[in-house]
């Protein structure tokens, strides 16, 4: 089986060169760069300097650099980048510019892509999670009914099937109590925003929701396998009071004779522990967001 990297980045030079640099002699047929476009004119020369980065990386095998003319954004820079390396390739590890593998990182996604490649309940192979509370020493292998973005890896039969719907942005739930409570306590809160308008352009929320709907589910190793660097404010979605990631305690990470991961309610729990969001305060925003739009209604009557 081929291990093909799909690598997306935008103007961060620095923290790409800590991911590229873990690219470095690994046992990669294929890696692939997805380069959006600046956003601004004041962010244009940070984006040439990530560009001459990737463009002189030497990976040790063939490589593909796509530069988009304008900014895309994370979403449709991903979606687009995923829908073409998966148009060539039967299955793909996805890193973004601050998600830097640790040792076994490699080894264990291509042996986990090989291992299920047949389990078409399965979508996704994580190489990080948020479990907490979960009583005593996770399982080595588990399957979480949580998708998990920092570090994945996917199948084009899976991704296909859901690649349409996420690239159109349509959401599978039309009310927010459908979402299962298994998720987590953010998605029904992001599902209910998105219908009043609040449209967050979150990709890895709409590929959760489409592979919970399916009921789907997501390989996780114990371990993390590896560091998020994007938690100084940089990062799209990483904000700076964000937790570190947990250190893996294990050098290597191969699949092949682990215990067959299942789900199981105390999986469920700690991933719903991990996603509790303060009622409160969404509450608060959505009323703002009604009084908004009553507001205009009410003006627009009596002009």
């Amino acid at each position: 089986m081929e291990t093909i990297v799909a690598v997306f980045s935008y103007k961060r030079a620095d923290k790409l060169r800590a991911v590229l640099d873990a690219l470095k002699g690994q046992s990669i047929d294929k890696v692939y760069h997805f380069c959006d476009g600046a956003r601004t004119p004041a962010d244009q020369e940070a984006v040439e300097e990530n560009r001459r980065l990737v463009q002189a990386f030497d990976p040790g095998c063939p490589q593909e650099v796509v530069l988009r003319e304008k900014n895309l954004g994370l979403a449709a820079n991903l979606v687009g980048g995923l829908n073409y390396v998966f148009e060539r390739h039967e299955t793909a590890i996805i890193l973004e510019d601050d998600i830097v593998p640790r040792p076994g990182f490699f080894e264990y996604m291509s042996s986990a892509l090989e291992r299920f490649s047949d389990r078409k309940d399965i979508f996704s192979v994580s190489a990080a999670h948020e479990l907490k509370g979960y009583p005593g020493e996770l399982p080595e292998l588990f399957l979480s009914r949580r998708f998990f973005c920092w570090g994945w890896a996917s199948w084009a039969d899976r991704w296909q099937a859901i690649s349409e719907d996420v690239t159109a942005g349509v959401i599978p739930y039309k009310k927010y109590w459908e979402v299962p409570r298994h998720s987590g306590g953010d998605f029904p809160w992001l599902v209910r925003s998105h219908y009043l308008g609040r449209n967050a352009n979150l990709w890895a929320f709409k590929v959760a929701l489409h592979t919970m709907s399916r009921e789907w589910t997501h390989v996780c190793c114990r371990d993390i396998l590896v560091d998020n660097i994007g938690f100084d404010g940089t990062g799209e979605n990483c904000p700076e009071d964000a937790e570190a990631l947990a250190s893996a305690t294990m050098p290597a990470h191969r699949v092949d004779d682990m215990p067959e991961p299942e789900t199981s309610p105390l999986i469920d729990a700690a991933v719903a522990a991990a996603h509790v969001v303060d009622e409160g305060s969404h509450c608060k925003r959505l009323r703002r967001r009604l009084s908004y739009y009553f507001m205009r209604l009410m003006g627009s009557g009596n002009a």
